[in-house]
């Protein structure tokens, strides 16, 4: 097998594309590959210009054919490890072909200095969890794909007193909607955007592919709650809840209920018969409010992440 460094990205976005949908494929064959925009939009457009670069390799096989590759995502913001992306083929999913990149791209990673890394793999990727642990990573946090196929049955709207509540096709406060997730994801290192100049950026890239709808808590002028949702305008395609959060003081107040359940009437009335969820850890919000409103957890999708400090 040979591992190419130095490259053009361009010159091997096809093998990227191919690689990715194929995953993609095997873990979700209900959606319809959509990988070439996104890699377009992360390569080009979205990294280099937000605080995030990247660096990637390639492996191919003796016939000179791509068939894995694993990126490095680094950030300007020392105190945040930064993070490895891995695609394989399914058919070279293989301890072999991880242990050719990992410790390659970790050797990169120690270079330019990265004060550490984070990493995942899907839970029933069990060869390449193996080459993970014996790269010194330890698990510390669970992700969790959750799906909602029944939009039929969902409960009535209830406001609580005392909040108002507003929907957006932008995010009209970036400042207050950083605080919020980011109080909403302190424990999750690897929420982006992080910054009100990124999140703008991130919202750019994402209204290519998606309709997106943000929801609002508020008390007085002050944001608490806020809820985004990214729908594609294909049916066969993603809807997504991609973040929700509440801020610590206004929660069990049943705020983070009221946004879900406005998004999750919207979709409905839309005419969609699906919605996933990515989620962190089990917490109240981030498990509990799913399942209250009949998501389950699809373990294929769900994931751990890693951690290795240099």
């Amino acid at each position: 097998m040979k591992i190419e460094k130095n490259y053009d990205i361009e010159s091997k976005i096809e093998a990227f594309i191919d690689i990715s949908e194929q995953v993609r494929l095997k873990y979700r064959p209900e959606a319809l590959p959509e990988t070439r925009e996104r890699l377009d939009d992360q390569f080009s457009n979205y990294w280099p210009k937000t605080n995030f670069e990247t660096d990637v390799l390639l492996a191919s096989n003796e016939e000179g054919k791509p068939i894995a590759f694993v990126a490095l995502l680094k950030t300007e913001a020392v105190e945040n490890p930064w993070s490895l992306s891995y695609n394989v083929y399914p058919e070279y999913d293989t301890t072999e072909v991880a242990n050719l990149l990992f410790p390659e791209m970790i050797n990169i990673a120690k270079e330019q200095k990265a004060p550490g890394l984070i990493t995942s793999h899907r839970i029933d990727q069990t060869d390449l969890k193996k080459v993970i642990q014996s790269q010194n990573f330890i698990a510390y946090h669970n992700t969790y794909m959750l799906y909602l196929k029944n939009l039929d049955i969902l409960p009535k709207i209830a406001i609580p007193m005392g909040f108002s509540f507003d929907k957006s096709s932008q995010i009209t406060d970036p400042i207050q909607y950083v605080n919020v997730m980011n109080e909403a994801y302190k424990n999750f290192e690897g929420f982006v955007p992080d910054t009100p100049e990124t999140i703008k950026d991130w919202e750019i890239m994402e209204k290519k592919r998606f309709n997106i709808a943000h929801y609002y808590a508020y008390e007085g002028k002050r944001l608490v709650g806020a809820c985004t949702v990214e729908d594609n305008l294909d049916e066969n395609r993603n809807r997504r809840i991609d973040s929700i959060g509440v801020l610590e003081k206004y929660r069990n107040k049943g705020i983070g209920s009221a946004l879900m359940n406005m998004a999750l009437h919207d979709l409905h009335q839309k005419g969609k018969k699906k919605v996933n969820i990515w989620t962190q850890g089990k917490t109240t919000m981030a498990i509990g409010l799913p399942l209250k409103f009949g998501f389950e957890i699809d373990n294929p999708n769900s994931s751990i992440l890693y951690k290795q400090k240099f």
